[in-house]
């Protein structure tokens, strides 16, 4: 077992802020790539956290209370058809999940999407 000296949380909430901060900051100054409107791309992702029991402006004033419940995700999203005359596209997107801590639950999502 592990002993924290910090406050409850004080750790967790201070790394996803700086998370946060980074995330921002590089979406904001890094160029993004040319898009192609006539090739089908995909994109996939990761996502992880632990559950709390306020709404998303506690989590940014430190008023949190983290939950013994996690969530880790793979997403994946490819585009199946794109207009070339106006900003439209049609995509599938995926999602495979696992939760545990509380209760375990396995989570498979498949939608289509139009952007």
């Amino acid at each position: 077992m592990v002993k924290s000296y910090a406050p409850d949380g004080f750790g967790l909430l201070a790394l996803a802020r700086a998370a946060c901060v980074v995330a921002v900051v590089m979406a904001l100054l890094l160029p993004s790539p040319p898009v192609h409107a006539t090739a089908p791309d995909w994109s996939v992702g990761v996502y992880a956290g632990q559950y709390h029991d306020t709404e998303p402006a506690g989590f940014l004033t430190g008023q949190s209370q983290f939950q013994n419940h996690y969530l880790v995700a793979l997403t994946a999203s490819t585009t199946l058809w794109r207009s070339q005359d106006w900003p439209v596209a049609v995509e599938l997107d995926g999602m495979v999940g696992q939760q545990w801590g509380q209760a375990s639950l396995t989570e498979v999502a498949v939608a289509p999407v139009l952007r």
